[in-house]
């Protein structure tokens, strides 16, 4: 959810996203296309969308199960079949289901003609930092192939740059460095903290 919202809007507004990540595969969940007015996605209604639904809330959910879709948002429940492979396995609805709904949706097949209107979708809660009088309290939220963990701490957050003091698993981070090459602000376990490129 994390790497789709931040990265979906750098694609041309017409673009056909296919999501799977599906630890549900097989079961009562249902696959879905969201229209947004930055592209189409498909994929399980399983929460992985929420981050690109996030970006047309004008009220971000905590909890809950499900989130109302906002205006200039629309949603299918994938029900017609006969845009599917068969036969469906039960463990691969990515090349089953999700690539073919959206080859048909490349060739000009309207969403209303893969399925039936929805106008909800299940919703992840994403976790926000807190704000403190003596600084802000945050979680690792994602870990790249790198090793980079990002926090859910966005740099609007950080007034001072230079008096920003990390801490993580025992480790105190000394200011932030501009660059991975930056070392002038480690700490002594050689670990840097930067503001990403997603902010």
């Amino acid at each position: 959810a994390f790497v789709l919202g931040v990265n979906y809007r750098h694609f041309p507004q017409n673009s056909i996203h296919v999501v799977v990540v599906d630890p549900d595969v097989g079961t009562s969940r249902w696959p879905v296309l969201i229209s947004t007015p930055h592209g189409q996605f498909v994929g399980p209604d399983n929460g992985v969308l929420s981050r690109v639904l996030s970006d047309y809330l004008e009220d971000i959910p905590d909890t809950g199960e499900k989130a109302d879709l906002p205006p200039g948002v629309s949603a299918v429940r994938l029900t017609n079949e006969a845009y599917w492979r068969h036969p469906v396995s039960d463990t691969f609805h990515g090349r089953d289901v999700f690539v073919p709904v959206a080859a048909h949706l490349s060739l000009g097949v309207p969403p209303t003609e893969l399925g039936k209107p929805i106008d909800s979708l299940v919703w992840l809660p994403m976790l926000k930092p807190v704000v403190e009088s003596n600084g802000v309290s945050g979680q690792v939220i994602y870990k790249d192939v790198f090793g980079n963990l990002v926090s859910n701490i966005p740099a609007a957050l950080l007034s001072d740059h230079t008096s920003v003091q990390v801490s993580i698993g025992g480790q105190t981070i000394e200011g932030l460095s501009r660059t991975f090459a930056d070392t002038g602000s480690s700490s002594a376990a050689g670990l840097i903290a930067l503001t990403g490129s997603h902010g």
